[in-house]
């Protein structure tokens, strides 16, 4: 581990490099042996030396957000266009919008088709998650029917 060189670590009398030859002087080989060494020996010295009371006593941090907020936050969001029949398509895949009472979405409307970080999918409407169902791919119009299925 090397510090960055600037003149922030000059003005508060950081060592340049004191870490990496203080590792070697204890002839550490490997994580553990560092780790061990930071956490008894090397952090205690440098908080002794170099850690300053705060100047005012308030915590201005914010609170972690929850995983539900993190999901929220780190998810990919594609606007799709809702066909006629409530059809949204969305990488190569087909999902049926279900009745929704009395906050539908219209046809040709915009929703969002929001990826969650571990592959989950929500399809949103004006920020109301909408009811939906993956179905297969619609057959086009005017194709041959497939061996098996009766001509009109």
């Amino acid at each position: 581990m090397t510090f960055a060189k600037g003149r922030v670590e000059r003005i508060h009398g950081v060592h340049q490099d004191r870490l990496v030859k203080k590792l070697r002087r204890k002839q550490s080989s490997n994580h553990e042996h560092a780790n061990v060494y930071l956490a008894r020996e090397y952090l205690p010295e440098h908080n002794r030396r170099f850690a300053r009371a705060a100047a005012q006593p308030e915590d201005f941090h914010r609170r972690a957000p929850r995983a539900a907020e993190l999901d929220g936050i780190f998810r990919l969001e594609s606007e799709r266009t809702i066909s006629d029949d409530w059809v949204v398509r969305y990488d190569n895949r087909w999902f049926q919008l279900e009745g929704q009472g009395r906050y539908y979405a219209p046809a040709q409307g915009k929703v969002l088709v929001c990826e969650g970080r571990h592959g989950s999918l929500a399809i949103e409407y004006r920020g109301r998650a909408l009811r939906w169902q993956e179905i297969s791919a619609p057959v086009a119009r005017g194709s041959p029917p497939s061996d098996g299925e009766a001509s009109v």
